[in-house]
């Protein structure tokens, strides 16, 4: 369904909706909790992405379609940045472009987060034992990457990442259980930024972290259950690896490393000097006064999830 298909439904919703603030009405309204735009409002993004539902799945968009983040309050637009995950296979699969380091792995058949079958991950004698990403890229020394993992504890309170330098065998490694993650041996490049959150749905956890390798060359990516009791599980769902230290959505790459295109939005503006207004989907508000918009104006730098834009007269904010 087309952004403006959407706006002539959802517009008796927001004829009800009143954006005055102290009395004064907005000069144009980008609400994208009801669909209602004053004015034109065009998304050109040459791929696809993901989004999410309420619960925190991904939801699919098509190339140039709009996507959501329902999991506040108020639904939201998402708008990112182009970026690539490196990794050439994300997700898990022990019969596409995974295999097993010591360990044996299973293909299940879920649905995990609306995307994932994943892939149950079971020690055989060895900490150490693990699936692994077939492919490894090429990294830079000194260059930051942000990796991104969701996975499942299984039967056991335990998991371990591993990269290796391909070339070395030198390890940097990240220990998990239950709500802690914490940088083990680091020989191949620093870990900074742990953070792991459970995603709330379908027993998820969202890990991701930034890696700076000390070496040029390919880096062996792999997780397992961290333990050498034989049998011991963890399920792995997917992974990405991307240049920077932010970590953005899901990337899907099937055979090849995958790039998801910018978000180019021409907001259509009335040129000017307004008052701006942004809330996000938990109702958050956010106003910057006396901004200046012209032909190529944005509300704000991606990554950006917003309800609302407002523009007032210059002014007319804060109250």
């Amino acid at each position: 369904m087309t952004v403006a298909i959407r706006a002539l439904i959802a517009g008796q919703a927001a004829r009800r909706t009143s954006y005055a603030s102290g009395g004064i009405e907005p000069v144009a309204v980008w609400d994208f909790s009801v669909g209602h735009f004053s004015h034109g409002f065009t998304l050109s993004r040459p791929s696809e992405a993901v989004g999410y539902d309420g619960a925190g799945r991904f939801v699919g968009a098509a190339p140039d379609e709009l996507r959501y983040d329902r999991r506040g309050l108020l639904p939201a637009a998402l708008f990112e940045g182009a970026a690539s995950n490196l990794l050439s296979h994300s997700a898990a699969a022990i019969s596409n472009g995974w295999v097993g380091a010591g360990a044996t792995a299973v293909d299940l058949s879920g649905n995990a987060l609306g995307q994932f079958h994943g892939c149950a991950i079971q020690a055989v004698d060895a900490a150490w034992n693990r699936l692994q990403h077939a492919a490894t890229p090429a990294l830079v020394s000194g260059v930051p990457y942000r990796v991104t993992l969701w996975f499942a504890f299984g039967t056991v309170a335990s998991g371990l990442v591993v990269l290796r330098n391909d070339a070395t065998g030198d390890e940097t490694q990240v220990y998990l259980t239950p709500g802690v993650a914490n940088s083990g041996i680091q020989n191949a490049g620093a870990i900074t930024d742990l953070s792991m959150v459970e995603v709330g749905v379908d027993q998820a956890i969202h890990l991701s972290f930034t890696f700076v390798p000390n070496f040029d060359g390919g880096v062996s990516f792999g997780f397992g259950p961290g333990s050498d009791v034989a049998g011991a599980e963890v399920v792995l769902f997917a992974a990405q690896m991307e240049a920077g230290t932010a970590a953005s959505s899901y990337i899907h790459s099937g055979g090849s490393p995958a790039l998801r295109a910018a978000d180019q939005v021409d907001w259509q503006a009335p040129t000017g000097i307004y008052d701006l207004r942004l809330m996000d989907g938990a109702g958050v508000q956010v106003d910057q006064l006396a901004v200046t918009v012209g032909p190529d104006w944005q509300p704000a730098p991606h990554p950006l999830s917003v309800s609302r834009v407002l523009l007032y007269p210059s002014g007319t904010l804060p109250l």
